[in-house]
């Protein structure tokens, strides 16, 4: 593919909540999420989660191996993957998360 037909790529945007809107690049079957350095969407690889780059650890893997008493350096040696790679991740999940809107419902008894 040259650089050209890469250009010519369809650039989406999605907006994620009504205050904040990332831009996503489609380029060679890989969705790019711009911001993140080290996060990539691949179709067809672990059901279409966000990966680290190059790898099929998805963010959730790295919130999993937390909450089970991880800590950010042992996740970054028994992965092999950068400790900055595992940062980037959870500040992904942190800025999903806020997306959310919860609407609680007082309920009679």
């Amino acid at each position: 593919m040259n650089v050209a037909e890469i250009s010519s790529r369809i650039i989406k945007i999605i907006v994620l909540s009504r205050y904040l809107a990332y831009i996503v690049v489609r380029c060679l079957d890989v969705v790019v999420l711009v911001g993140y350095k080290y996060l990539e969407v691949v179709p067809g690889r672990r059901g279409g989660r966000p990966t680290i780059r190059g790898t099929r650890i998805t963010v959730d893997d790295i919130l999993e191996a937390l909450s089970v008493g991880w800590n950010v350096d042992e996740i970054a040696e028994n992965y092999e993957i950068p400790r900055e790679a595992i940062l980037e991740a959870i500040r992904y999940a942190l800025e999903s998360l806020k997306k959310v809107e919860v609407i609680a419902i007082e309920t009679s008894s």
